[in-house]
Formats: structure tokens, C-alpha cells, sequence
């Protein structure tokens, strides 16, 4: 299979057609090409790390059934790697998530979100699964995903002496913090430490105060340190995403949805792993007005990056693609180059999503 357009290759588009074989990009020619995108632009396919459910459908649901669906709606904007992310729950039901994911005909890879948290920052977490961290609960939960459990996100100051993270890189998981109540002087013993991403950054973490700089300011004391964010102008407002985007620079952020069930959806009210969310104009939130996951999709991330900073495409295609694939480990997608899996999106002047091929072969065509 040959497709050919304004292909994004090493940071910036070329005319040119990329051949494919056996799922992944094979070479590049000037060759004519079976899809001929004209001056449409190609990246490489959206990788979303935190991504709890949408079109009516969650991780929580701990189906198959609903794996896929998420994986087909996420296929419709631009995401050809979702990273399945669960709520604080019981061991049991994480479990059950991972059983049912192994069921899944295609690949599914998991992000703990909880339920080592701080109950004082759980955000739309259920506090009754909220637990002190237990690497035996994690490594044999890792041993059942077969290694698919991605990234784990937890509160820093409940891990004492920081040997639970410790654990985790040995068990390929990537931890990451969030909900937490850590002061700036606990942030910088968890970077000392090795851990160097930020979930939600600002959201459900200590702010920045300029007595007490709080998890926020800590995290731009680094040259190293990693944030997620997500732009849908609720989570962080478009001048707060301008200012991270100035602070972090396109090599130090990742752009994520954590959306939930109602993304796609109509305004009304949803579960969200067993708490009530009201969601109206895109907002979701629970009855006493917290922010509760969103209804962001990353083609609209993208657009609002876009909008929101007045940086160029070249240089925020990064946030959604070659970071958060670095991040993780996954060598094999985020770019477009020979050896890379041929996972690819057709975006049109205004970036919105054309086409979508996944290993080689149209799994979305608009």
C-alpha cells in the first residue's frame, strides 16, 4: 500500500508517498500511490495516555465490549493508541479489567489511575477504594495484563521512602503524580527519586503560591519533568495552557482527553466509576461543581493547542504523538519513519480528521 500528502517526517511536512508493508512504513518514494491526499497534511496516529471512556462507554464497564467501542470512537478522532485508563477501585475490579481486556482481539494497554491517591485531592475518585500503595496487588496485576499495565498514577507522599516506585520501573510501569497533597520539598524527593511525570497537571495537585511554591511550581524547577495536559479551556484556561506551553516547551508536555462516557454524547448526567456527572456545554462535573474527567476529544486538543498558544503544527503535533510514545516506551509508533508502525492521520486545512489508518489498513474514513 502506498499513500501520499504533506507528510510530517522529522518535524515537518513534506510532499511525499510512504510505502507500506506488512502494517508498518517500509520506505519513501516520490511514487504515485493508490491514497493520494493531495495537500492534506499526514501525522502520525494520536496517542492518548489518559482515556477513561466516551461514546457511552468506560473502562469501568470492565467489558470488552466496551474496549472496543471506546477504541472505534477514538479511531474517529485521530487516536489509533488509547491508553485504557481505570478509577480507583478494588483489586477485584482492576483484575477484572485486565481479564477483560485480554479478551480484546487488538491491543489494549492500561493506565492505573488510583487508587493510591490522597483522599484530601481524589477529585471525582470514589473515596471508599481509596488504599495505601501495594506493589504485590501491582506486580500481579502486571503479570496478568502481560506487561500492558503502561503507567500508574499516585500520590508521592504516600509512598514512604519511595520504594513502591522503585518497584514500578522495574515492572516497566511509568509512575506519574497526581491527586496529591505534596508540598513542593515532597515534589522534589519524588524527582530526586525518579519520578518525573505530572497527571492533569495543576488538577488535583497543591497549586502555585509564592510562599509555598505546592506541586505545581515544583514541577517547573526541572529541565526534566513531563506534564499532561488537557486544553479543553475548563482544566486549564487558554492562558494557563499558553504559559505551561512557554514554561514545558512542545518536548515536555503531553496533550490528553481523560474523557468519560458522555464524550460524544448530549448534555445530561452520567456514571463515572460510580459517582453521578452532570455534564452541559462539554463541561462535567459532580453535584458540588468538581471537574469530573472531560469531554475533549484530541482533535479538538490539537485545534485549542493551536489556537490557545500560536504555535505551529509542526510543533504541536509532538504533544500528541513522539511524547507521550517516548514517555511510555512504545518505540514502534509516534513518528513517521521506516521500521515505525503505519498508524497515520489525514488531517484537512482546519485539522480535522479525514482519514485514519491503523497498521496499514483505513479504520476511519470521514
Amino acid at each position: 500500500m502506498k499513500i501520499r500528502g504533506n507528510i510530517y517526517y522529522k518535524g515537518k511536512f513534506e510532499k511525499r508517498t510512504v510505502e507500506i508493508e506488512k502494517g508498518r512504513i517500509s520506505s519513501f518514494s516520490e511514487s504515485k500511490a493508490e491514497l493520494d491526499f493531495g495537500n492534506d497534511i499526514v501525522v502520525p496516529g494520536f496517542i492518548d495516555s489518559h482515556i477513561h471512556g466516551c461514546n457511552g462507554s468506560d473502562v469501568m464497564d470492565m467489558s470488552s465490549k466496551s474496549f472496543e467501542t471506546i477504541r472505534e470512537f477514538c479511531f474517529s478522532r485521530g487516536v489509533t493508541t488509547p491508553v485504557y485508563t481505570t478509577l480507583s477501585a478494588s483489586y477485584n475490579d482492576l483484575k477484572k479489567v485486565v481479564e477483560e481486556s485480554k479478551k480484546c482481539d487488538f491491543e489494549v494497554l492500561i493506565h492505573l489511575e488510583g487508587p493510591y491517591i490522597n483522599p484530601l485531592k481524589k477529585g471525582a475518585q470514589n473515596e471508599k477504594y481509596i488504599r495505601k500503595p501495594d506493589i504485590a496487588e501491582i506486580k500481579e496485576l502486571q503479570r496478568l495484563a502481560e506487561g500492558r499495565i503502561k503507567l500508574i498514577t499516585f500520590a508521592p507522599e504516600t509512598d514512604i521512602n519511595f520504594e513502591f516506585s522503585a518497584q514500578l520501573k522495574k515492572l516497566g510501569i511509568v509512575p506519574s503524580i497526581g491527586h496529591t497533597n505534596a508540598d513542593a520539598q515532597m515534589i522534589q524527593r519524588a524527582h530526586e527519586s525518579g519520578i518525573k511525570r505530572f497527571t492533569h497537571y495543576c488538577n488535583a495537585m497543591n497549586g502555585l503560591h509564592h510562599r509555598e511554591i505546592g506541586a505545581v511550581g515544583a514541577a517547573m524547577l526541572f529541565d526534566d519533568t513531563i506534564i499532561e495536559i488537557i486544553a479543553d479551556g475548563y482544566h486549564l484556561s487558554p492562558d494557563a495552557v499558553k504559559l505551561f506551553y512557554k514554561v514545558f516547551s512542545n518536548s515536555r508536555i503531553i496533550g490528553i482527553t481523560d474523557s468519560m462516557r458522555a464524550t460524544g454524547l448530549k448534555n445530561g448526567t452520567y456514571d463515572l466509576g460510580g459517582l453521578q456527572v452532570n455534564v452541559s456545554d462539554g463541561k462535567a462535573t459532580l453535584e458540588n461543581g468538581t471537574i469530573a474527567g472531560s469531554t475533549l476529544t484530541m482533535d479538538s486538543s490539537l485545534r485549542n493547542v493551536l489556537k490557545f498558544t500560536g504555535t505551529s503544527v509542526e510543533k504541536a503535533i509532538r504533544l500528541y504523538t513522539s511524547n507521550p510514545a517516548r514517555n511510555i516506551g512504545l518505540k514502534d509508533r509516534g513518528s513517521i519513519a521506516c521500521g515505525k508502525l503505519a498508524d497515520l492521520v489525514v488531517l484537512d486545512k482546519e485539522y480535522r480528521v479525514k482519514t485514519v489508518i491503523k497498521t496499514g489498513k483505513v479504520v476511519y474514513s470521514n
